[in-house]
């Protein structure tokens, strides 16, 4: 095995155990304008962990990176456990398996600037944010699932048009609440 790989999985390892809280550096514009590029985001550990729910924010590994996204949904695909999560400042979401989950986000800072993400107001925001999103999402399925029982397989750009602009407009909403 590759020296590099074996260390990167080694430290990776390292940040998922324990029960302290770690604290890493950022880089990045996918959660803007909560997180802010250099922002210094302190995590639990999944291992210590295991309260994870829609609209939390969370770090995981995804090709050989350490990506910090909200949570917005989950499902099981091939028998094991998959997380959805979306960047505030991207525009669709992505999935990855739970086993990729290194821990979750407790406290953003930035400038001298601390928001504590356990406080009552950012936890309540964060659950907005994450049914907000999955109320979405499923909404999106069914327009999907719809337009092929009305359709078929005949294309219908203008549909597609109509969503991608939904979804663009949706995609901005919540960063109204996200300001710091």
């Amino acid at each position: 095995m590759d020296r590099n790989l074996l260390l990167r999985e080694n430290c990776i390892q390292l940040l998922r155990s324990g029960s302290s809280p770690r604290t890493i550096a950022t880089t990045g514009l996918s959660m803007h304008p909560l997180i802010r590029m250099g922002s210094t985001l302190t995590f639990l550990p999944a291992a210590a962990d295991r309260a994870i729910a829609d609209g939390d924010i969370v770090l995981f590994e995804r090709a050989e990176t350490l990506v910090a996204h909200r949570i917005v949904g989950r499902f099981h695909h091939n028998g094991s456990l998959w997380l959805r999560e979306k960047g505030d400042n991207t525009f669709l979401p992505g999935s990855f398996p739970a086993d990729s989950l290194i821990g979750r986000v407790i406290k953003i800072e930035h400038n001298g600037h601390i928001l504590d993400l356990n406080a009552l107001h950012p936890r309540i925001t964060a659950r907005l944010i994450g049914i907000y999103w999955s109320v979405l999402f499923a909404l999106l399925r069914f327009v999907v699932v719809f337009k092929r029982i009305l359709f078929g397989a005949s294309k219908t750009p203008r549909l597609r048009l109509y969503v991608l602009n939904t979804v663009k407009f949706f995609s901005r909403l919540p960063n109204r609440f996200t300001r710091p």
